[in-house]
């Protein structure tokens, strides 16, 4: 039943995209003897074999409210819930799948139903055993209450359980991306015995939590740290490696860098360093920067978004000028301090699935600019200036204040007057999506691991409803656009996807309702004894049961 010869020729071609590869039923045994086939920058010397034990020390910015990754996409949830719970999948650095919880699995042609073969024997923390029954509970709890999960599953009809160790999902219509939507902490296989009895709003105790991942909770010191142990009835017996994890919680990012620095830490996870520091920490011996760039959850563009409410930013011509009027490669220079670089469509360059690198975006050409915002009407005033935008960023990441003022010296240049609004992250939020009190907005993408799931919304007119964050800023209307969006959605050819894809980048880099500029890496510190932290696209997101540290 299970064709091991034709996933020993899908190894061998390497097929590039998930799809493909998820039509075979794979063997876990038969993946190189391990599940984890990256290497992370600290590569081991010869005849070097990772060392058991230790504690990992990782600093983290924000302290989670909840532990287990169903009812939030919140980060710092998803970042502990990955430690505690398994996936039926998880994915290699070039995000193809990998057998986790499933040890092998199969879409059919018509991509209406997938079927995932269980591992034998593998269990909770509390002892009993996982099953396919709490594969359908979690699946259809994560359609039903998860934020992304509502959509991502929404076409699962139905899941059936013929035996304790298969579970077969149900389609009412292609869902392509539902094969890279398993991992552990996007979609966590949680007990159905402990959660299933729970009342509306109900929670388990962080101590009582029943996991299926390589730790568990041991100490939650509220606004100081977590403890994980490892799970010595984890079904993989070669891991965890070491034998706890502690999560420290450090807010400021120059006082999660004097940690690392200090010896306190021992990874400091992505985008939790501030960039003008990661030059020192590249030339430090005892430290290595780990760029990226763990594209599943951490493939964030940075653009500008145009508010089509505003009439003068109706013109297609005063977009495409202000995107000439703006140097890429001086915000990465200057912004970034080099950690960035340009990805000019709506796919970000790290989906090396779905990213069109024939298309070059905007070159930096302010007489270009100048020519086009005559041509859409707006002469200079006495003044210099043609007409006056508000220019909306908020405060929250890596960015400096320093971005602002960049970006309305390039405006000035071509005679546009920017006003600066500086706003903290819930402000921002408001503006742009529920007050539309802004022109220019400066903001951060987020694709995560498929454009159906993660560009989509910022660009599909049913997107657009006031209120609603993260969610078509433009208010951009393309009934071409949409029927695209719509047909790449159920598209289970890949080629065909591939090119549906293609021309939605074109389609979105004419009209503009955001310009894409860079995307920056995804930087993770650690000190050079710890290896093996991050070797999967999910990054820091994933259990870190392979990482060990060298005495």
């Amino acid at each position: 039943m299970f064709h091991q010869t034709r996933w020993l020729r899908a190894a061998h071609s390497a097929p590039e995209i998930s799809m493909n590869v998820s039509r075979r039923f794979f063997n876990a045994s038969l993946i190189a003897a391990s599940l984890y086939p990256f290497t992370a920058p600290n590569l081991l010397a010869a005849g070097e074999a990772p060392v058991k034990g230790g504690s990992l020390k990782i600093a983290w910015g924000s302290e989670p409210t909840e532990f287990v990754p169903v009812t939030t996409s919140a980060g710092s949830t998803q970042f502990v819930g990955a430690k505690l719970f398994d996936g039926l999948l998880t994915y290699d650095i070039e995000q193809k799948p990998q057998p986790q919880l499933a040890e092998r699995w199969e879409a059919s042609p018509d991509g209406l139903s997938y079927t995932f073969v269980l591992r034998e024997g593998i269990k909770f923390t509390d002892g009993k055993p996982l099953t396919s029954a709490d594969v359908a509970y979690s699946i259809n709890k994560l359609k039903t209450v998860h934020p992304r999960g509502k959509s991502t599953f929404a076409s699962v009809s139905a899941i059936e359980t013929p035996d304790a160790r298969t579970a077969i999902l149900r389609l009412s219509t292609p869902a392509p991306y539902l094969i890279a939507a398993l991992s552990a902490a996007e979609s966590p296989i949680i007990p159905k015995h402990v959660y299933e009895p729970l009342k509306d709003g109900e929670r388990i105790a962080t101590n009582a939590i029943v996991g299926s991942g390589p730790f568990r909770v041991a100490e939650w010191q509220k606004g100081s740290h977590i403890i994980f142990n490892r799970n010595p009835d984890y079904w993989d017996k070669n891991a965890p490696l070491v034998d706890r994890i502690i999560v420290r919680f450090i807010s400021d990012p120059s006082a999660r860098a004097a940690a690392l620095e200090a010896g306190d830490i021992d990874v400091v996870p992505e985008d939790l360093i501030p960039l003008s520091d990661i030059a020192r920490f590249d030339k430090l011996p005892d430290y290595v920067v780990d760029r990226g760039p763990y594209a599943y959850y951490g493939s964030i563009q940075q653009g500008l978004s145009f508010n089509f409410d505003n009439e003068i930013l109706k013109k297609v011509k005063v977009r495409q000028a202000i995107a000439h009027s703006l140097n890429v490669n001086e915000i990465i220079e200057k912004i970034y301090f080099g950690n960035a670089v340009p990805s000019p469509t709506a796919i970000t360059v790290y989906n090396k699935a779905y990213h069109d690198a024939s298309q070059k975006g905007y070159a930096y050409d302010p007489a270009k600019a100048n020519q086009l915002l005559d041509e859409a009407g707006h002469p200079r005033g006495a003044d210099g200036f043609r007409f006056t935008l508000r220019l909306t960023w908020n405060t929250e990441g890596a960015l400096p204040a320093t971005i602002a003022t960049l970006y309305r010296q390039s405006l000035s240049a071509v005679g546009i007057n920017a006003v600066i609004q500086t706003s903290d992250f819930a402000a921002f939020t408001k503006q742009i999506y529920t007050d539309r009190a802004w022109d220019l907005a400066i903001d951060r993408y987020g694709s995560t691991f498929d454009p159906t799931v993660g560009t989509q919304r910022f660009y599909h007119s049913k997107s657009f409803k006031i209120g609603v964050p993260f969610t078509n800023p433009a208010r951009y209307l393309n009934p071409e656009a949409d029927a695209l969006w719509d047909a790449a959605a159920v598209e289970v050819d890949e080629t065909k996807r591939r090119k549906i894809f293609a021309e939605l980048q074109a389609i979105l880099l004419r009209d503009l309702p955001i310009l894409p500029q860079v995307v920056a890496s995804r930087n993770i510190v650690t000190r050079r004894t710890v290896h093996d932290y991050a070797t999967h696209a999910t990054g820091s997101f994933d259990s870190a049961a392979q990482a060990w540290i060298k005495p």
